[in-house]
Formats: structure tokens, C-alpha cells, sequence
């Protein structure tokens, strides 16, 4: 989901709850796909993780995403 619709709607982020996903998808068995449609599905969650992953390291840096991040996890952000 891009950041200016989370932002429309309303929703709170948590840098956190981004690296706990992160760190979980990272845990994840990555299973040799079968036929085609399953190393595209693959790919896409490859894909995922790697946004996640990348947002995760610039999150800090990012004025928008500060914007988004609840109050209580911009109090705990470290710079």
C-alpha cells in the first residue's frame, strides 16, 4: 500500500510493526515453487519483503513517514 493512500485513510503506522513483519517474512520457509503460478506468487512476496525491508532502513529519515508514525513510536524513534 504507497503511503499517500495510508495517509488518506487515516491509518497510523508503526515502525516497529514494520520490522516485526520483516523480521517474520524473513523466517518464513522459502519452498521451491511447483509449477508457475506458485514462483510468481514467490516473487511477489519477494518482492514485498524487500519494499518492507527497504522502508524499514529509510523509515528514520523519511519526514512523510514520520508524519504517519503514531505518537508514541515517534517519541521511541531513534535518529
Amino acid at each position: 500500500m504507497e503511503l499517500k493512500k495510508v495517509a488518506d485513510r487515516g491509518i497510523e503506522l508503526n515502525p516497529d510493526d514494520i520490522d516485526r513483519v520483516v523480521e517474520e517474512a524473513s523466517k518464513t520457509p522459502n519452498l521451491p515453487p511447483t509449477n508457475p503460478h506458485e514462483k510468481k506468487m514467490w516473487q511477489m512476496i519477494d518482492t514485498v519483503t524487500k519494499n518492507l525491508k527497504d522502508l524499514s532502513r529509510s523509515k528514520r529519515l523519511d519526514p512523510f513517514f514520520r508524519e504517519l508514525i503514531t505518537p508514541r513510536a515517534r517519541q521511541n524513534l531513534v535518529l
